[in-house]
């Protein structure tokens, strides 16, 4: 069943209640820098200021450090930026991970591992290192994965897809690099666990265009939660679990839906004619926040997690990304 709640409106000029910081990506300097700021819009600060690009910036679960991408070497180097001071009047410590081709780094759920994604020569692996920067690991011998990867609750286990001809579909494998379950053996990519971990949601090509399957962790009763010809992606688990918020382009441009995990009530939160994207949920699971294109350019909005209360965040004339929200 589809839901098209009633008409929402976006208060451009409002203000939204303060439940806690965002950091985002942002060119307004001239070049990609990591930026914070207050979820009610207020006391924006850049994180970075270096003539690099920075960019994928990502809360630890303590909330006390920052993950993100740099090409400041020349190349994706890893780091890790310590936010433990609640009010940072100086600029914060950072600290190179890896200095090599990274992407899609991940926090295991304790805060002690990062596991991220290394491409060399066009040959992907995945790697997991201690948040330290030491023990670098590579765990796929057998496989070649699809950059995104995903943390089992307790830690103890990674799912990655397959990109593989020979053998595609969704993995299941210990972080130490041995343990390696198959579970699906289709076009299937860019799985995430559930945050009970009994559940994993990943994309699938399998019926001819990517739409978005849940399974149980064991493999077993795999569900098509959307159908569309269109791409649905982007899509993300409410922190009880029992949503996924997703971006679809079934009605002619990219807009954020909610759908609960056993494919019912799929709703659509955003009714804009330009593009909304890159949803991510409060870790109280009560508001989203998200891109949105309606001003031309990329700005950061937050809204309730019904859809209702639609607010803009940043107001820079430049293009503000990949929100990662903190609460206090």
């Amino acid at each position: 069943m589809f839901v098209i709640p009633p008409l929402l409106t976006v208060c451009l000029s409002c203000t939204p209640a303060e439940t806690g910081r965002i950091v985002f990506t942002s060119d307004r300097n001239g070049n990609q820098d990591i930026f914070i700021i207050d979820a009610n819009g207020t006391n924006p600060k850049a994180l970075t200021t270096e003539a690099s690009n920075e960019f994928q910036p990502l809360w630890s679960p303590n909330r006390k450090r920052l993950l993100f991408l740099s090409d400041r070497s020349g190349r994706n180097s890893l780091l890790v930026m310590d936010m433990s001071g609640t009010k940072q009047e100086t600029s914060p410590s950072v600290v190179e991970l890896v200095a090599t081709r990274a992407s899609s780094p991940q926090w295991s759920p304790d805060g002690s591992k990062v596991v991220y994604a290394e491409t060399n020569d066009d040959i992907t692996s995945i790697n997991v290192i201690n948040s330290n920067g030491t023990k670098d690991t590579l765990i796929t011998f057998t496989i070649e994965p699809d950059p995104i990867s995903s943390w089992s609750r307790d830690g103890q286990w990674l799912v990655v897809g397959s990109k593989d001809t020979s053998a595609p579909g969704i993995y299941v494998r210990n972080p130490s690099g041995v343990n390696q379950f198959r579970r699906t053996e289709s076009w299937d990519f860019a799985p995430v666990w559930s945050p009970k971990a009994e559940k994993i949601a990943f994309q699938s090509q399998r019926d001819g265009n990517q739409e978005i399957y849940v399974m149980n962790a064991d493999g077993t009763n795999q569900t098509r939660l959307t159908e569309n010809e269109t791409t649905d992606n982007q899509f993300s688990w409410s922190p009880d679990g029992r949503r996924l918020i997703y971006v679809s382009e079934r009605d002619g441009n990219a807009e954020i839906y909610v759908i609960n995990a056993d494919g019912t009530e799929d709703t659509r939160l955003t009714f804009n004619n330009f593009a909304d994207q890159q949803p991510v949920w409060s870790p109280d699971g009560k508001r989203i926040a998200f891109v949105s294109y309606q001003n031309g350019d990329g700005d950061i909005f937050v809204m309730m997690a019904d859809g209702t209360e639609q607010s803009r965040v940043t107001r820079s004339p430049s293009h503000d990304l990949e929100p990662s929200w903190h609460t206090h």
